[in-house]
């Protein structure tokens, strides 16, 4: 099995605090393939896009809050356009309630008009409520995809936190086809672990992303042990070895 696999920055996020370039050329080193972005390290978009392109990372996709998006939008595409980016991800949002839901489904439709325009992708990253908490009878995951259907809102399953909820990552892949997945492991709650090390269904989401298509496979862990590098450096060993991937 083979994909592109990419890091979701926020897994290496205290390294990069030092050394932002340097993480950047040691992701190239360790073999993957692209990045997830999570802040741009104070770097001007044309910095930026020098590295990338002196290591060979593609810039995947970011995770870029929507008040960017609505207070800082041109500016912020300005910056995606130079760094050849064009897939947008919100991260997360709270939703309280109802009025919350509706607030965000306005927010994101408005967005999301206006990327589909300028021909970038909409995404949104779900944590556990949003398949867990119901709004008006529905998942609130559910509930945004056909809310926002008319931008193309799609899902980047974090597929520890959906597993976490009881939702079947596999089977998610498989009836929704994300372009973007994250994958992440664990043994439960906020004991996250390398890739393969924990309870996720590792082989079975795999297995679903090849059969589907999935453009990335994005590894991250939001609390590596005992640092970013070290995780990723096992990760990426065990999706060798112990998958056969890539």
């Amino acid at each position: 099995m083979k994909l592109p696999v990419a890091v979701q920055l926020y897994s290496l996020r205290h390294e990069m605090e030092h050394d932002f370039v340097g993480i950047l050329e040691k992701v190239a080193e360790l073999g993957l393939d692209g990045v997830e972005f999570a802040g741009f390290g104070g770097l001007s978009a044309e910095e930026l896009k020098g590295h990338l392109d002196r290591l060979g990372l593609v810039p995947v996709s970011t995770h870029t809050g929507w008040k960017d998006l609505v207070e800082r939008y041109d500016e912020t595409i300005a910056y995606h356009r130079t760094i050849g980016c064009k897939n947008i991800v919100i991260p997360g949002y709270g939703f309280p309630d109802e009025e919350a839901y509706a607030t965000a489904v306005k927010i994101f439709n408005e967005i999301g008009r206006k990327l589909k325009a300028d021909g970038f992708s909409f995404y949104y990253h779900n944590h556990g409520h949003e398949f867990t908490a119901k709004i008006h009878g529905k998942y609130i995951m559910e509930g945004l995809l056909e809310d926002c259907r008319e931008v193309d809102l799609l899902p980047e399953i974090d597929t520890y936190w959906a597993h976490e909820a009881g939702i079947d990552p596999a089977a998610f892949i498989r009836a929704h086809k994300p372009p973007l997945i994250h994958l992440k492991d664990g043994n439960g709650g906020n004991d996250l672990t390398a890739i393969g090390e924990g309870k996720n269904t590792i082989t079975e989401i795999l297995d679903a992303a090849v059969e589907t298509g999935v453009q990335w496979v994005i590894i991250e862990n939001d609390d590596p042990k005992p640092d970013g590098i070290t995780d990723l450096a096992r990760s990426m060993e065990n999706l060798k070895n112990k998958f056969h991937f890539n």
